[in-house]
């Protein structure tokens, strides 16, 4: 099985100068769930039918998630009842990876977890709950 590589240069915050390299490969990703931890889990029936990520998508979130604050992750990022889960490798360690619909990915590996949000405008087509950015509402 081929798997999707690509190299990320992103900061740890948007603003900072301090950029952080993640090397990816994509090593399988699993279908659509229902997330657990989202307040809107009801909801799940009718929309995760409708979300679709497929492997060359969840590579595109990853490849252009950024890297952000865990407090950020909890307190700016919608959390939509619809997930999608998978493996990775990442500077040679296998990490175990979440997408949800609201834009938040975050990548576990035993007791480490890294946080990211896909921000970019061109993942608001691939969630159901698009990156909130400055103006809109909440």
């Amino acid at each position: 099985m081929a798997a999707l590589t690509a190299c990320q240069s992103r900061s740890q915050n948007p603003s900072s100068e301090n950029y952080r390299q993640y090397s990816i490969s994509l090593i399988s990703v699993y279908e659509v769930q229902r997330d657990e931890t989202s307040s809107q889990v009801q909801e799940a029936t009718q929309v995760c039918p409708q979300w679709k990520m497929t492997k060359e998508s969840a590579f595109f979130v990853l490849s252009e998630s950024q890297p952000i604050d865990p407090q950020a992750y909890f307190r700016e990022l919608n959390t939509a009842p619809c997930k999608v889960t998978g493996e990775l490798l990442s500077d040679g360690n296998l990490w175990r990876f979440t997408i949800n619909a609201g834009s938040g990915v975050i990548w576990s590996r035993g007791d480490e977890h890294r946080y990211f949000a896909c921000m970019a405008d061109a993942c608001d087509a691939l969630m159901l709950m698009p990156y909130p950015r400055l103006g809109d509402k909440l």
